[in-house]
């Protein structure tokens, strides 16, 4: 899972993930090595890999870490770069235009 680790409790060993794919809540679950290192990735887009826990209705709730990756060196996101390309979206905003088409990959 990809998205903004913006907000983290060593204590609790819970950290909030704002997911890129719908800029949702995400908790994730540390271990006391990660919760001692968390800090480092604060705050900053990283890629979360691990054990998913959804509801009923499939909606991500939260993720038991297995390793954390930062994203900072990698390129941007599309939703990143506002009017960048605008010509070259029919006159949407990225987010629209990856709606319509169907392209978030």
């Amino acid at each position: 899972m990809i998205g903004t680790l913006a907000s983290a409790n060593t204590r609790s060993r819970r950290a909030g993930l704002w997911t890129d794919l719908d800029d949702r809540r995400v908790e994730v679950r540390l271990s006391k090595e990660q919760a001692a290192r968390i800090g480092r990735f604060l705050p900053s887009r990283v890629q979360v890999y691990g054990e998913l826990a959804r509801n009923a209705a499939g909606q991500l709730l939260s993720v038991k870490a297995a390793d954390i990756v930062s994203m900072q060196a990698m390129r941007p996101r599309l939703v990143d770069s506002f009017g960048v390309a605008r010509g070259h979206l029919e006159g949407h905003t990225p987010t629209e235009y990856l709606d319509a088409a169907g392209g978030w990959s």
